[in-house]
C-alpha cells in the first residue's frame, strides 16, 4: 500500500465516501444477520473460557497504587484494568481514547493538545497536571510544565505497544507525590519476549491520517529487546469555528480554518530491554503541530503558527532482591523535553517561544513481609533538574529588530521519602497506613498521608474506604514564564503561587460472581484549595496564573462488567458528580453525568465487532455559557485474514455528532468544535 499523505482535496473526499460506504454495508450486514451464527477461531474459544477475574484483571497485580506490585483485591480503592485485547478490539488510537473509556474520566482537545478531566475537574491551561500518567512505573512528566497526561497524538508512546492500562481513582500522592491529585494511570508496555519476531501496521482514515509502525522482538546480549518506530502524518482538516468575542471584547464572525494550517507530523521511537532482574526503557518522540486557531493573540488560520514537542526519556530498573519476604528495586532515570513555538501576529510581528528541561534521578523502593500480617513498603527518590530554561522573543515588523522578552534558566532539586504499611487486623479486615514527605523544587515541604480499609464481608462482597491528602506544586512555567511589560502582551508573573492541596474520602462496595459479574458502587467527596488556574484578573490587561480559591466535589459511580460463555462481554459505568466552585457559579468543563458502555460480541461470519457508547453531560465554558450534552457512538470490526494478517475497520463519532468542548484563556474563543465522524482502516501483519 502506497499513499501520499499530502492528498488532493478530491482524493480525500473519495476516500471518505469509499470508507463510509464500506462501513455502512458492514453495519447493515451485521444487523440483518442472525446473531447465533458464530464462527470461532481456536484463540477466541480460549478467550471465552477465561473467568471473569482473568478477563477483567481482578486477580492480577498492579503497580499503580503504591509503586510496588500488589493484588488488586487487597487495595482500598477500586482499580480498572484495560487490556491490550480491548485496546485493539475497540480501535483506540490514542491514550486519550483509552482514558475516555474508563469510569469517571473525560477528555477534550483544543486541536493542539488533549486534556484529561477527572471527578469534575479539568485543567484550564494547566497542562494535564492533576492526573498522573506513568509508563512501566516511570514518571515521564517534564520539569517545565509538569506535563504528565499528554494523551492525544502528542503522547510519546504508540498505543499499539501497550499491554494494559491500570487506573486508580483518587489521590495517589502518598506513593507518587506531585501530580497524583485525582488519579494515577500506569501504562504497562508489551513484554520483550511476547512475540518471536515482530509486526508491521499501516492505517489510513478519511481525513488523510497515515500511520506506519514497525516493531521487532529479538534476543540481545542474553536478554530480549523490543524496538519500535512509528511515523504519524496528518494533512490537517478544514475546521470551522463559531462566532465569538475575543479577549479584548471584539466580535469575531464565524470562520473556517484551512487544513494546510493544522497539519501534524510525529515520529516515535521506543526500545525496551529485559534480562532477568534488569529492565531498560527508552522513549523518543518528535511532533510538529500546526495551530490554526487564534492562540496567544496570534493570527487566525496562519501557516506561521506551529508547535514542536520533543521527548527523550530513559529508565533503567534493577531488582536487587526478590525473595518471599523482601524485594528491593532500584531505578535510574533521565529526561529531556524541548518545546518550540512560532506565532504570526495581526500587527505583522513574529513571536518565538522555547523551553527546555533536563533532569535525572535515582529511586530505591522495597517491600518487606518479615512480620506476619504486615506488608511494609517504603521508598526514597532524588531528582536533579539540571536545566529549566524559558525563552520568548518578538520580531518588530517595521525594524526587524528582535526583542527578547523572557530568557530565564535555572536548576533545582527535589527529594521524597515515603512509607506505607498494609496489615491484617482480623481475618477479613486489612488496614493501610502510609505517608510521604516531598521537598519540591521551590524547597517547600509537603506531607501526603493516607488511611485505607478493606473489609471482606464474604468471598463475593468487599467494602473499601480510603482517606488521603494530595498536593500539586506550581510548575516552573507557571512561576517564571512572564514579563511585567504590558506592551509585550505576555502573561504577568506571580512568584507568590502556592501549591494546591486536596483531602479526599472514597468509599465503595464491590460484588463479584460468575452470575452477576463484577459490580462496583462507590462514592467520593473531596475538598481542594488554592487551585492554580490561568485567568485574566479583574482590571488587569494581562493573563496570569493565580491561586483562585477552591472547590468541593462529590459524586457517586456504578460500574458493571460481565462476560458470558457464548462470547458476549460488557463493560459499563455511570458517574454522577457535582463540583461547587467558590468563585464561579458553574465550574468550567465539569460535566455532572458521564456514561460509558463497551460491548464485545462473538465473531459474526468471521468478524469480531466492538461497539462503544459515551455520554457526556452539559459543560460550562469560561464565560459561563453552557455547552449541550453529547452522545458519541464508536464501532470497530476486526477480521483475521490468517494467522499473520488482521484488518480492522473503525468508526469514531459514527453518527457525526456536532459538539464542542471548553478551552482555556490561551485561546480567543471559549470553546472549539470537537472531531466529527472519522473512518479508519488498519492492517497489521505479524511475522
Amino acid at each position: 500500500m502506497e499513499m501520499s499523505v499530502r492528498m488532493k482535496k478530491n482524493d480525500t473526499i473519495n476516500l471518505n465516501h469509499l470508507l463510509y460506504r464500506i462501513g455502512v454495508c458492514a453495519i447493515s450486514g451485521l444487523i440483518t444477520i442472525c446473531l447465533p451464527i458464530y464462527a470461532y477461531a481456536d484463540e477466541d474459544q480460549a478467550l471465552l473460557k477465561l473467568s471473569l477475574e482473568q478477563l477483567t484483571g481482578l486477580s492480577s497485580s498492579v503497580e499503580s497504587a503504591s509503586q510496588v506490585v500488589q493484588d488488586i483485591k487487597e487495595l482500598p480503592q477500586p482499580v480498572t484494568v484495560l487490556s491490550a485485547s480491548d485496546i485493539r478490539a475497540f480501535g483506540y488510537r490514542t491514550l486519550a481514547e483509552i482514558l475516555n473509556s474508563l469510569p469517571g474520566l473525560h477528555t477534550s482537545t483544543d486541536h493542539t493538545y488533549t486534556y484529561v478531566g477527572a471527578r469534575g475537574m479539568m485543567a484550564m491551561g494547566g497542562f494535564n497536571s492533576r492526573v498522573l500518567v506513568t509508563i512501566d512505573g516511570m514518571q515521564i512528566n517534564d520539569n517545565i510544565y509538569q506535563q504528565v497526561g499528554l494523551a492525544g497524538d502528542e503522547f510519546p508512546l504508540d498505543v499499539d505497544l501497550i499491554d494494559r492500562v491500570e487506573f486508580i481513582p483518587g489521590p495517589g500522592s502518598v506513593a507518587f507525590g506531585n501530580n497524583a491529585f485525582l488519579g494515577v494511570v500506569n501504562v504497562v508496555t508489551r513484554s520483550t519476549a511476547g512475540r518471536e519476531y515482530g509486526d508491521l501496521a499501516v492505517s489510513i482514515d478519511n481525513n488523510g491520517e497515515f500511520v506506519r509502525r514497525g516493531t521487532a522482538h529479538t534476543p540481545l546480549f542474553g536478554g530480549n529487546a523490543l524496538i519500535s518506530l512509528t511515523q504519524y502524518d496528518h494533512p490537517g482538516v478544514d475546521r470551522r469555528y463559531d462566532a465569538y468575542y475575543d479577549q479584548s471584547g471584539q466580535y469575531v464572525a464565524a470562520a473556517t480554518a484551512d487544513r494546510s494550517t493544522n497539519t501534524t507530523d510525529n515520529q516515535r521511537f521506543f526500545m525496551k530491554y529485559e534480562k532477568g532482574p534488569l529492565q531498560f526503557n527508552l522513549i523518543n518522540s518528535d511532533r510538529i503541530q500546526g495551530v490554526s486557531s487564534a492562540i496567544d493573540s496570534a493570527m487566525f488560520n496562519s501557516p506561521l503558527n506551529h508547535f514542536r514537542d520533543r521527548w527523550l526519556v530513559g529508565n533503567a530498573q534493577y531488582r536487587l532482591l526478590d525473595s518471599s519476604n523482601l524485594s528491593v528495586i532500584s531505578r535510574v532515570y533521565v529526561g529531556n523535553y524541548r518545546f518550540n513555538a512560532s506565532y504570526g501576529y495581526n500587527d505583522g510581528s513574529l513571536g518565538d517561544e522555547a523551553s527546555e528541561g533536563r533532569w535525572w534521578g535515582v529511586e530505591l523502593k522495597g517491600n518487606w513481609r518479615g512480620i506476619k500480617g504486615h506488608e511494609l513498603s517504603a521508598g526514597v527518590q532524588l531528582q536533579n533538574n539540571t536545566r529549566q530554561w524559558l525563552f520568548a522573543s518578538v520580531v518588530d515588523p517595521t525594524t526587524q529588530i528582535t526583542q527578547t522578552a523572557i530568557d530565564k534558566a535555572r536548576n533545582t532539586q527535589a527529594a521524597a521519602l515515603w512509607m506505607e504499611d498494609q496489615f491484617v487486623v482480623t481475618n477479613n479486615t486489612k488496614l493501610t497506613i502510609g505517608a510521604r514527605v516531598d521537598q519540591d523544587m521551590q524547597q517547600s515541604v509537603h506531607l501526603s498521608p493516607r488511611l485505607g480499609l478493606v473489609y471482606r464481608l464474604s468471598d463475593q462482597n468487599t467494602l473499601r474506604a480510603n482517606l488521603a491528602r494530595a498536593f500539586l506544586t506550581p510548575s516552573d512555567y507557571e512561576l517564571r514564564y512572564a514579563n511585567d511589560d504590558p506592551t509585550l502582551d505576555f502573561q504577568k508573573p506571580n512568584l507568590l503561587l502556592q501549591a494546591e492541596s486536596m483531602t479526599s474520602l472514597d468509599i465503595g462496595w464491590e460484588y463479584r460472581s460468575d452470575v452477576v459479574g463484577r459490580l462496583v458502587v462507590s462514592g467520593f467527596r473531596y475538598e481542594a484549595d488554592q487551585l492554580i488556574e490561568f485567568t485574566v484578573p479583574a482590571g488587569q490587561p494581562l493573563q496570569q496564573y493565580n491561586n483562585v480559591g477552591g472547590v468541593v466535589g462529590t459524586g457517586g459511580q456504578v460500574e458493571w462488567q460481565k462476560n458470558w460463555s457464548n462470547g458476549w462481554r460488557v463493560n459499563s459505568s455511570l458517574t454522577l458528580q457535582h463540583v461547587d466552585d467558590k468563585l464561579v457559579d458553574k465550574r468550567i468543563d465539569a460535566p455532572e453525568q458521564l456514561m460509558k458502555l463497551q460491548i464485545r460480541t462473538p465473531k459474526v461470519l468471521g468478524v469480531l465487532p466492538a461497539i462503544e457508547g459515551n455520554y457526556i453531560g452539559q459543560r460550562s465554558t469560561r464565560d459561563q455559557s453552557m455547552l449541550p450534552s453529547a452522545t458519541l457512538l464508536n464501532a470497530s470490526f476486526t477480521y483475521q485474514l490468517d494467522q499473520r494478517n488482521t484488518l480492522r475497520l473503525s468508526f469514531y463519532n459514527l453518527t457525526d455528532v456536532t459538539y464542542q468542548a471548553p478551552v482555556s484563556y490561551d485561546y480567543a474563543m471559549p470553546s472549539v468544535q470537537q472531531y466529527g465522524r472519522t473512518v479508519r482502516l488498519k492492517w497489521e501483519w505479524s511475522y
